[in-house]
């Protein structure tokens, strides 16, 4: 029985490979093609610059970064409240459709790439407007300065806590021709000196005071509970 060449071996593989590059090629056409507009944009201003006793003031990244980003409308504020290293980081993105180019990046990508070292990746309840949902939590440092850092994604399905999810979200929305937007929320701040428990209970304490405005300035069906 005479061996096959090594070239008729990788044939069937190498057509694999290119079946896969132009389905991901037509697949990525079809998403661009079959954009639906959502009836209803973010209204990021919305969100009260004053919180309870909190005060905030809006921020902005480098031009660099919002270029990157290609997200349609963005906010960063930052919320003080009276006594010691009492601040709190709001950033929200808001992406009309997630087209080639403006999908949400991921902060496990972006936080390292930033200098920052994530130390733990928990995921916690929190409260979301008159429910509790499951958000990210990572404990992030670079050198002695640690944040904690919680993020979430939200879509016309809902909250979604997963990138891969995010991704299947937009597969399904685009393939069924549904509005594509999602926005990407981050709250981030200092770990106090009373140690990483109380900063959770700090941003606990803002995200109860927050998000029933946070979820009328985003576009997407109320929440129920996750």
């Amino acid at each position: 029985m005479s061996a096959r060449p090594a070239g008729a071996l990788f044939r069937p593989a190498l057509m694999a490979v290119w079946a896969l590059v132009l389905a991901a090629g037509l697949y990525a056409r079809a998403l661009r093609s079959h954009e639906v507009a959502p009836p209803e944009m973010a209204h990021l201003d919305r969100i009260p610059v004053s919180l309870d006793d909190w005060a905030g003031h809006d921020e902005r990244f480098d031009p660099r970064i919002y270029q990157v980003l290609s997200a349609d409308t963005t906010l960063m504020r930052e919320y003080q409240a009276p006594g010691p290293l009492r601040d709190v980081w709001l950033f929200v993105a808001y992406f009309r459709g997630q087209r080639t180019g403006a999908q949400i990046h991921s902060p496990k990508n972006c936080l390292p790439g930033g200098g920052w070292t994530i130390v733990s990746n928990t995921p916690v309840r929190m409260p979301l407007g008159p429910h509790t949902a499951t958000v990210n939590r990572f404990l992030i440092a670079r050198g002695e300065h640690r944040e904690v850092v919680y993020y979430w994604f939200m879509t016309r399905a809902g909250l979604i806590r997963d990138e891969y999810a995010l991704k299947a979200d937009l597969v399904r929305n685009a393939l069924l021709r549904r509005p594509t937007d999602a926005a990407f929320v981050r709250l981030s701040a200092p770990v106090l000196p009373a140690g990483v428990e109380a900063t959770d209970a700090q941003m606990a304490r803002f995200l109860a005071t927050l998000s029933p405005h946070l979820l009328r300035a985003l576009p997407f069906p109320a929440l129920e509970a996750f």
